[in-house]
């Protein structure tokens, strides 16, 4: 889905009621929370660097919702970017994730992602469900390799039986984790 209003005085208003990570920082001082869940009409703008500070606030969380299925796309790439997810390895009580993603193969694009690459980060086994909404996706063989080796006990609730490449994930997923004996 696209915005097809995407005249510059409406897309700079749309600009202006993104949620950023200047947005969520005064809620960092929450450092006990468990759950935060976000509904916008448009996806979450946050880079690695967000996506670290929100982990080093929020260590308890057990369910984060980003807006998975944003009303309005814009016609740029998701900012969140499939591999970035590894960065939520150390909330070890994360049982939910949903959000929209870029899961492009970066190497269809030509390209490689900058990325602050840290091979200290563990797999994060806890993570039980994860909703990709509609989020963007080229290949499910990329979208599903690096989710197995982020969260390799993830599970798609009601993905599985959707006629889509996000439904493909799911099912080689689902095998993978069944082949390891992981229930």
């Amino acid at each position: 889905m696209q915005d097809v209003y995407q005249k510059p005085q409406r897309v700079a208003r749309i600009r202006r009621s993104l949620f950023t990570i200047d947005t969520l920082r005064p809620l960092f001082d929450l450092h006990d929370l468990e759950e935060f869940v976000l509904e916008w009409p448009y996806a979450v703008k946050l880079d690695e660097g967000g996506i670290q500070e929100m982990v080093a606030s929020w260590p308890n969380l057990v369910v984060l919702y980003l807006t998975p299925v944003p009303f309005f796309i814009l016609p740029e790439r998701p900012s969140i970017h499939l591999e970035s997810l590894r960065l939520l390895s150390p909330l070890r009580r994360l049982k939910k994730l949903a959000v929209f993603v870029d899961a492009v193969d970066p190497l269809s694009l030509g390209t490689v992602r900058p990325t602050n690459d840290d091979a200290g980060i563990n797999p994060n086994c806890s993570l039980r469900e994860f909703d990709p909404g509609r989020s963007w996706i080229s290949k499910w063989q990329y979208a599903a390799n690096m989710l197995v080796s982020m969260f390799p006990n993830v599970r798609f609730p009601d993905v599985e039986r959707r006629d889509t490449i996000w439904g493909d994930v799911a099912r080689v997923v689902r095998d993978q984790r069944s082949t390891r004996g992981v229930l």
